[in-house]
């Protein structure tokens, strides 16, 4: 069974009280030759107002208050996540990042990759259930909460994009993000353990690697 989720990624940065929408976070990104970490310097919030705090352990956010948002900083704000739900399969991002993050990327994709290792990557995406009326974990990496990878290389096409053209977030915001698109590909010697929800109440763990 194949995955596919698009998240609002403005109301990912700018919380919407009025519209309960998917949203995402890249959490981490590290390796490809990366000097560092992509720095976590995008603040966002948003209004999972559930009581306990979230399961996915690579969160740094504050802590769930009822009918108040949750705040922390991430890599970047995810519009896309698919995944075609097998041990082989490819992780498909986008994302919008802020400029500094976007042109380490741009400097290494320039670099034709010094590898396509990625020592560290994790994901994190949230969807409102209507009925009970809580927010859910719609998919994150359970085990460990920072797997590895490699991106994907079809041919002599290494799948990473990175656009150079900010993008507003929204119209009374000023600040610019930029999109990045990439696809991971596991690794067979650290395999992990993928949470995928389709409501509160149905949840799987699905390998990968």
């Amino acid at each position: 069974m194949s995955y596919s989720f698009a998240c609002n990624w403005q109301a990912g940065v700018i919380m919407d009280p009025a519209n309960k929408q998917r949203v995402g976070y890249l959490t981490g990104f590290n390796g490809i030759g990366l000097p560092a970490p992509l720095a976590e310097n995008l603040d966002v919030e948003f209004l999972y107002n559930n009581p306990t705090a979230p399961a996915f352990q690579g969160l740094t956010f504050s802590l769930p208050v009822v009918n108040e948002p949750i705040s922390g900083s991430v890599v970047a704000a995810l519009q896309t996540v698919s995944w075609g739900g097998g041990v082989g399969d490819v992780f498909s991002f986008s994302c919008y990042m802020s400029q500094e993050n976007a042109l380490q990327l741009k400097t290494v994709q320039e670099q034709s990759l010094p590898t396509t290792n990625i020592s560290s990557i994790g994901w994190w995406t949230t969807n409102y259930d209507a009925e009970p009326k809580v927010w859910f974990e719609e998919l994150y990496p359970k085990s460990p909460a920072y797997p590895s990878g490699k991106i994907n290389v079809v041919g002599n096409n290494v799948r990473l994009n990175v656009s150079l053209v900010g993008a507003q977030v929204g119209s009374n915001v000023d600040n610019l993000l930029y999109k990045v698109s990439f696809e991971v590909a596991p690794t067979t010697y650290i395999p992990a353990i993928i949470h995928v929800a389709s409501s509160s109440s149905q949840q799987v763990a699905r390998p990968w690697g």
